[in-house]
Protein backbone atom coordinates (compact mmCIF):
# COMPACT_ATOMS: atom_id res chain seq x y z
CA UNK A 1 0.00 0.00 0.00
CA UNK A 2 1.42 3.38 -0.96
CA UNK A 3 2.29 5.87 1.73
CA UNK A 4 0.39 9.11 2.20
CA UNK A 5 2.80 12.06 2.20
CA UNK A 6 1.68 15.40 3.57
CA UNK A 7 2.71 18.16 1.19
CA UNK A 8 2.41 21.76 2.40
CA UNK A 9 2.26 24.33 -0.39
CA UNK A 10 3.22 27.96 0.15
CA UNK A 11 2.53 30.11 -2.91
CA UNK A 12 4.03 33.57 -2.69
CA UNK A 13 1.34 35.38 -4.70
CA UNK A 14 -1.35 34.34 -2.21
CA UNK A 15 0.31 36.02 0.73
CA UNK A 16 -0.65 39.54 1.65
CA UNK A 17 2.83 40.16 3.01
CA UNK A 18 4.48 39.38 -0.31
CA UNK A 19 5.83 42.47 -2.03
CA UNK A 20 5.41 43.14 -5.73
CA UNK A 21 9.11 43.72 -6.40
CA UNK A 22 10.40 40.89 -4.21
CA UNK A 23 7.76 38.14 -4.02
CA UNK A 24 8.30 35.31 -1.59
CA UNK A 25 9.64 31.97 -2.78
CA UNK A 26 7.17 29.38 -3.96
CA UNK A 27 7.87 26.32 -1.83
CA UNK A 28 6.87 22.72 -1.63
CA UNK A 29 7.52 21.43 1.89
CA UNK A 30 7.59 17.66 2.37
CA UNK A 31 8.06 16.04 5.79
CA UNK A 32 10.69 13.32 5.92
CA UNK A 33 9.50 9.80 6.63
CA UNK A 34 9.72 8.41 10.16
CA UNK A 35 12.21 5.78 8.99
CA UNK A 36 14.56 8.44 7.64
CA UNK A 37 14.26 10.60 10.75
CA UNK A 38 15.19 7.60 12.91
CA UNK A 39 18.35 7.03 10.87
CA UNK A 40 19.37 10.69 10.93
CA UNK A 41 18.50 11.55 14.54
CA UNK A 42 21.38 12.43 16.89
CA UNK A 43 23.89 12.52 14.03
CA UNK A 44 25.52 14.87 11.59
CA UNK A 45 24.22 14.23 8.06
CA UNK A 46 24.38 15.81 4.61
CA UNK A 47 22.58 15.44 1.28
CA UNK A 48 25.39 13.86 -0.77
CA UNK A 49 24.21 13.27 -4.33
CA UNK A 50 21.99 10.81 -6.11
CA UNK A 51 21.55 7.20 -7.10
CA UNK A 52 18.96 6.33 -9.77
CA UNK A 53 16.92 9.45 -8.93
CA UNK A 54 17.09 8.74 -5.20
CA UNK A 55 18.61 11.23 -2.79
CA UNK A 56 21.78 9.97 -1.10
CA UNK A 57 22.53 11.05 2.45
CA UNK A 58 25.90 10.91 4.19
CA UNK A 59 25.30 9.82 7.78
CA UNK A 60 28.05 10.21 10.36
CA UNK A 61 28.84 8.10 13.44
CA UNK A 62 26.29 8.23 16.23
CA UNK A 63 28.85 9.51 18.72
CA UNK A 64 29.03 12.72 20.72
CA UNK A 65 32.40 14.44 21.03
CA UNK A 66 33.59 17.46 22.95
CA UNK A 67 32.90 19.51 19.80
CA UNK A 68 29.42 18.08 19.12
CA UNK A 69 28.36 15.19 16.90
CA UNK A 70 31.05 13.15 15.12
CA UNK A 71 32.43 14.46 11.82
CA UNK A 72 33.33 10.97 10.55
CA UNK A 73 31.07 9.33 7.95
CA UNK A 74 29.65 5.92 8.73
CA UNK A 75 27.03 5.11 6.07
CA UNK A 76 25.10 6.02 2.94
CA UNK A 77 21.32 6.19 3.04
CA UNK A 78 19.27 6.00 -0.17
CA UNK A 79 16.00 7.93 0.12
CA UNK A 80 13.13 8.20 -2.37
CA UNK A 81 11.84 11.74 -1.94
CA UNK A 82 8.59 11.00 -3.79
CA UNK A 83 7.48 7.90 -1.87
CA UNK A 84 9.26 8.72 1.40
CA UNK A 85 10.92 5.30 1.48
CA UNK A 86 14.43 4.50 2.72
CA UNK A 87 15.43 1.93 0.12
CA UNK A 88 18.87 0.99 1.44
CA UNK A 89 21.58 1.79 3.98
CA UNK A 90 25.19 0.92 3.19
CA UNK A 91 28.21 1.14 5.48
CA UNK A 92 31.20 3.15 4.23
CA UNK A 93 33.44 2.25 7.18
CA UNK A 94 36.69 0.54 6.21
CA UNK A 95 39.48 -0.56 8.53
CA UNK A 96 42.43 1.81 8.20
CA UNK A 97 40.44 4.51 6.37
CA UNK A 98 38.45 7.50 7.63
CA UNK A 99 35.91 9.50 5.60
CA UNK A 100 35.06 13.14 6.23
CA UNK A 101 32.70 13.78 3.31
CA UNK A 102 31.60 12.15 0.06
CA UNK A 103 29.48 12.90 -2.99
CA UNK A 104 27.83 10.28 -5.23
CA UNK A 105 26.32 10.14 -8.72
CA UNK A 106 24.89 6.68 -9.46
CA UNK A 107 27.73 4.13 -9.37
CA UNK A 108 30.54 6.66 -8.75
CA UNK A 109 31.42 8.07 -5.33
CA UNK A 110 34.11 10.65 -4.58
CA UNK A 111 35.46 10.54 -1.02
CA UNK A 112 37.39 13.09 1.00
CA UNK A 113 39.25 12.02 4.10
CA UNK A 114 42.21 9.87 5.07
CA UNK A 115 42.90 7.03 2.67
CA UNK A 116 45.40 5.19 4.86
CA UNK A 117 45.42 5.63 8.61
CA UNK A 118 48.60 4.70 10.50
CA UNK A 119 48.09 1.60 12.62
CA UNK A 120 48.72 3.56 15.82
CA UNK A 121 45.52 5.55 15.19
CA UNK A 122 43.40 2.83 13.59
CA UNK A 123 41.13 2.49 16.62
CA UNK A 124 40.48 6.22 16.95
CA UNK A 125 37.81 8.25 15.22
CA UNK A 126 38.76 11.51 13.56
CA UNK A 127 37.25 13.60 16.35
CA UNK A 128 39.57 12.03 18.97
CA UNK A 129 42.75 13.15 17.21
CA UNK A 130 44.73 16.27 18.03
CA UNK A 131 46.55 18.44 15.50
CA UNK A 132 49.91 16.87 14.74
CA UNK A 133 48.66 13.29 15.10
CA UNK A 134 49.13 12.50 11.40
CA UNK A 135 45.46 12.38 10.41
CA UNK A 136 45.00 16.11 10.84
CA UNK A 137 48.11 16.81 8.76
CA UNK A 138 47.00 15.50 5.36
CA UNK A 139 43.92 14.80 3.30
CA UNK A 140 43.14 12.50 0.41
CA UNK A 141 40.55 12.22 -2.35
CA UNK A 142 39.65 8.82 -3.73
CA UNK A 143 36.93 7.47 -5.98
CA UNK A 144 34.87 4.30 -6.00
CA UNK A 145 33.71 3.28 -9.48
CA UNK A 146 31.35 0.31 -9.28
CA UNK A 147 33.21 -0.84 -6.12
CA UNK A 148 36.69 -0.39 -7.66
CA UNK A 149 38.71 1.99 -5.44
CA UNK A 150 41.24 4.51 -6.85
CA UNK A 151 43.15 7.17 -4.91
CA UNK A 152 43.11 10.22 -7.21
CA UNK A 153 44.93 12.97 -5.28
CA UNK A 154 46.62 13.49 -1.90
CA UNK A 155 47.60 16.72 -0.19
CA UNK A 156 50.72 16.32 1.95
CA UNK A 157 49.72 18.64 4.76
CA UNK A 158 46.73 20.19 6.43
CA UNK A 159 45.87 23.53 4.82
CA UNK A 160 45.39 26.32 7.32
CA UNK A 161 45.32 28.94 4.56
CA UNK A 162 43.76 26.99 1.68
CA UNK A 163 40.71 24.91 0.98
CA UNK A 164 39.72 22.39 -1.67
CA UNK A 165 36.27 22.27 -3.24
CA UNK A 166 35.28 18.96 -4.80
CA UNK A 167 32.59 18.21 -7.33
CA UNK A 168 31.19 15.30 -9.32
CA UNK A 169 29.23 16.23 -12.44
CA UNK A 170 25.70 15.02 -13.16
CA UNK A 171 26.85 12.33 -15.59
CA UNK A 172 29.54 10.95 -13.27
CA UNK A 173 32.12 11.48 -16.00
CA UNK A 174 34.07 14.36 -14.46
CA UNK A 175 35.61 14.81 -11.02
CA UNK A 176 36.67 18.37 -10.21
CA UNK A 177 39.02 19.44 -7.41
CA UNK A 178 39.43 23.20 -6.99
CA UNK A 179 42.26 24.22 -4.68
CA UNK A 180 41.93 27.88 -3.70
CA UNK A 181 42.48 30.39 -0.93
CA UNK A 182 40.35 29.56 2.10
CA UNK A 183 37.22 31.27 3.45
CA UNK A 184 39.39 32.71 6.19
CA UNK A 185 41.85 34.37 3.78
CA UNK A 186 39.58 35.00 0.80
CA UNK A 187 40.35 38.72 0.86
CA UNK A 188 43.92 38.06 -0.30
CA UNK A 189 44.85 37.39 -3.90
CA UNK A 190 45.79 33.83 -4.73
CA UNK A 191 45.90 31.66 -7.80
CA UNK A 192 43.91 28.47 -7.71
CA UNK A 193 44.43 25.14 -9.39
CA UNK A 194 41.54 23.24 -10.96
CA UNK A 195 42.16 19.53 -11.46
CA UNK A 196 39.70 17.75 -13.76
CA UNK A 197 39.63 13.95 -13.79
CA UNK A 198 37.85 12.37 -16.75
CA UNK A 199 36.37 8.96 -15.93
CA UNK A 200 35.90 6.54 -18.83
CA UNK A 201 35.21 2.93 -17.88
CA UNK A 202 38.08 2.01 -15.55
CA UNK A 203 40.43 4.71 -16.87
CA UNK A 204 40.92 8.10 -15.20
CA UNK A 205 42.71 10.87 -17.10
CA UNK A 206 43.93 13.95 -15.23
CA UNK A 207 44.36 17.54 -16.41
CA UNK A 208 45.21 20.70 -14.46
CA UNK A 209 44.00 24.23 -15.20
CA UNK A 210 45.43 27.40 -13.66
CA UNK A 211 42.77 29.95 -12.84
CA UNK A 212 43.38 33.08 -10.76
CA UNK A 213 41.15 33.18 -7.68
CA UNK A 214 38.61 30.71 -9.10
CA UNK A 215 36.22 29.05 -6.67
CA UNK A 216 33.58 26.30 -6.77
CA UNK A 217 34.48 25.07 -10.25
CA UNK A 218 31.82 22.71 -11.61
CA UNK A 219 31.51 20.82 -14.89
CA UNK A 220 28.25 20.10 -16.68
CA UNK A 221 28.31 18.63 -20.19
CA UNK A 222 31.05 20.33 -22.20
CA UNK A 223 31.17 23.46 -20.03
CA UNK A 224 32.90 24.45 -16.83
CA UNK A 225 31.29 26.96 -14.45
CA UNK A 226 33.28 28.87 -11.84
CA UNK A 227 33.41 32.01 -9.71
CA UNK A 228 36.04 34.75 -9.65
CA UNK A 229 36.66 37.53 -7.17
CA UNK A 230 36.72 41.21 -8.15
CA UNK A 231 37.52 44.32 -6.11
CA UNK A 232 34.93 47.07 -6.53
CA UNK A 233 36.29 49.86 -4.30
CA UNK A 234 39.62 51.34 -5.35
CA UNK A 235 42.19 51.18 -2.57
CA UNK A 236 39.93 49.18 -0.26
CA UNK A 237 39.72 45.49 0.50
CA UNK A 238 36.10 45.32 -0.67
CA UNK A 239 35.34 42.53 -3.07
CA UNK A 240 32.53 40.43 -4.47
CA UNK A 241 32.15 37.54 -6.92
CA UNK A 242 31.41 37.02 -10.59
CA UNK A 243 30.25 33.82 -12.29
CA UNK A 244 31.67 32.57 -15.58
CA UNK A 245 31.23 29.65 -17.93
CA UNK A 246 33.77 28.42 -20.47
CA UNK A 247 34.34 25.46 -22.77
CA UNK A 248 35.87 22.66 -20.75
CA UNK A 249 39.70 22.93 -20.81
CA UNK A 250 39.65 26.37 -22.50
CA UNK A 251 39.24 29.04 -19.83
CA UNK A 252 40.43 31.75 -22.27
CA UNK A 253 36.97 31.66 -23.90
CA UNK A 254 35.14 32.34 -20.67
CA UNK A 255 31.80 34.13 -20.71
CA UNK A 256 30.51 36.37 -17.92
CA UNK A 257 27.17 35.14 -16.55
CA UNK A 258 26.69 37.24 -13.42
CA UNK A 259 28.16 39.92 -11.16
CA UNK A 260 27.84 40.33 -7.39
CA UNK A 261 26.73 36.70 -7.09
CA UNK A 262 28.80 33.84 -5.66
CA UNK A 263 28.35 30.46 -7.33
CA UNK A 264 27.21 27.63 -5.05
CA UNK A 265 25.66 24.84 -7.11
CA UNK A 266 24.90 24.19 -10.78
CA UNK A 267 21.91 22.11 -11.88
CA UNK A 268 22.86 18.87 -13.69
CA UNK A 269 21.52 20.22 -17.01
CA UNK A 270 23.66 23.36 -16.68
CA UNK A 271 20.62 25.63 -17.11
CA UNK A 272 20.44 27.09 -13.58
CA UNK A 273 22.84 28.11 -10.83
CA UNK A 274 22.09 28.46 -7.14
CA UNK A 275 23.99 31.50 -5.92
CA UNK A 276 24.62 33.71 -2.91
CA UNK A 277 24.12 37.47 -2.93
CA UNK A 278 23.97 40.34 -0.43
CA UNK A 279 20.47 41.80 -0.19
CA UNK A 280 19.15 44.25 2.39
CA UNK A 281 22.01 43.72 4.78
CA UNK A 282 22.29 39.95 4.73
CA UNK A 283 23.24 37.00 2.54
CA UNK A 284 20.43 35.70 0.37
CA UNK A 285 20.08 32.77 -2.05
CA UNK A 286 19.30 33.47 -5.70
CA UNK A 287 18.59 31.35 -8.78
CA UNK A 288 20.42 32.38 -11.95
CA UNK A 289 19.08 31.50 -15.40
CA UNK A 290 22.25 30.79 -17.40
CA UNK A 291 20.81 31.40 -20.87
CA UNK A 292 19.15 34.77 -20.17
CA UNK A 293 21.74 35.90 -17.57
CA UNK A 294 18.91 36.95 -15.30
CA UNK A 295 18.25 36.00 -11.69
CA UNK A 296 15.64 36.10 -8.97
CA UNK A 297 15.80 35.96 -5.20
CA UNK A 298 14.81 33.11 -2.87
CA UNK A 299 13.15 35.09 -0.10
CA UNK A 300 10.91 34.03 2.77
CA UNK A 301 13.10 32.31 5.37
CA UNK A 302 16.62 32.26 6.74
CA UNK A 303 17.50 29.49 4.30
CA UNK A 304 21.14 29.65 5.35
CA UNK A 305 20.18 27.72 8.48
CA UNK A 306 19.62 24.71 6.23
CA UNK A 307 21.71 22.48 3.96
CA UNK A 308 21.20 23.18 0.25
CA UNK A 309 21.20 20.49 -2.47
CA UNK A 310 19.82 19.65 -5.89
CA UNK A 311 16.90 17.23 -5.65
CA UNK A 312 17.23 14.19 -7.97
CA UNK A 313 13.57 13.28 -7.35
CA UNK A 314 11.90 16.65 -7.91
CA UNK A 315 14.61 18.22 -10.16
CA UNK A 316 14.74 21.41 -8.10
CA UNK A 317 17.09 23.21 -5.75
CA UNK A 318 16.14 22.31 -2.22
CA UNK A 319 16.99 22.78 1.46
CA UNK A 320 17.20 20.14 4.16
CA UNK A 321 15.49 21.68 7.19
CA UNK A 322 15.84 18.74 9.57
CA UNK A 323 12.39 17.20 9.82
CA UNK A 324 11.32 18.52 6.38
CA UNK A 325 12.80 19.16 2.96
CA UNK A 326 11.96 22.48 1.27
CA UNK A 327 11.82 22.48 -2.54
CA UNK A 328 12.01 25.81 -4.38
CA UNK A 329 10.03 26.25 -7.58
CA UNK A 330 11.88 27.88 -10.45
CA UNK A 331 10.67 31.48 -10.88
CA UNK A 332 8.03 31.96 -13.56
CA UNK A 333 10.01 35.03 -14.56
CA UNK A 334 13.65 35.92 -13.88
CA UNK A 335 13.23 39.65 -13.29
CA UNK A 336 16.70 41.00 -12.58
CA UNK A 337 19.67 41.37 -14.93
CA UNK A 338 22.69 39.57 -13.49
CA UNK A 339 25.14 41.94 -15.22
CA UNK A 340 25.17 45.73 -14.93
CA UNK A 341 23.58 48.25 -12.57
CA UNK A 342 20.63 46.02 -11.66
CA UNK A 343 23.02 43.45 -10.19
CA UNK A 344 24.65 45.90 -7.77
CA UNK A 345 23.33 45.44 -4.20
CA UNK A 346 21.15 48.28 -2.97
CA UNK A 347 22.54 50.65 -0.33
CA UNK A 348 20.16 50.45 2.62
CA UNK A 349 20.08 51.50 6.27
CA UNK A 350 19.82 49.17 9.24
CA UNK A 351 16.21 50.23 9.78
CA UNK A 352 15.38 49.53 6.12
CA UNK A 353 17.04 46.13 6.39
CA UNK A 354 15.07 45.15 9.49
CA UNK A 355 11.78 46.33 8.02
CA UNK A 356 12.38 44.50 4.74
CA UNK A 357 13.01 41.12 6.36
CA UNK A 358 10.09 41.54 8.76
CA UNK A 359 7.80 42.05 5.75
CA UNK A 360 9.26 39.22 3.68
CA UNK A 361 8.93 36.18 5.91
CA UNK A 362 6.81 33.08 5.36
CA UNK A 363 4.90 31.51 8.26
CA UNK A 364 6.86 28.83 10.17
CA UNK A 365 6.16 25.25 9.12
CA UNK A 366 7.23 23.51 12.31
Amino acid sequence: MGKLILILMFVSTNYLIAQKRYPLAEETIIPKSQNLNKVLSDRMFYPAGSYRNQLVYQVNLREKTKYGYSTEAESKVYYDEVTGEVSDTLSVKTIGRNILRFVQVDGITLYRGFYHVPDIYSNKIIDELDRGQSLQDYQDFWVSINDSIRNVKSYPEHYSDKDVDYYLDGSGKYIVLNEYVSQYLRSSKSDSVITVFTVENDNIARRELNCGECIKSQVQGDKIFFGKKFFYMHGADAYDWKIYSAPLFDLSKRELLAEYIEILLTSPDGKYILGKKQHYGQACFVILDVKSKKFDFIIGRDYFKYKYFYSPGLKQFAFDAGSHNIYIDYPKEFRFNAIGEEAIPEHTTNDEDSKFWEEHMLPPFE
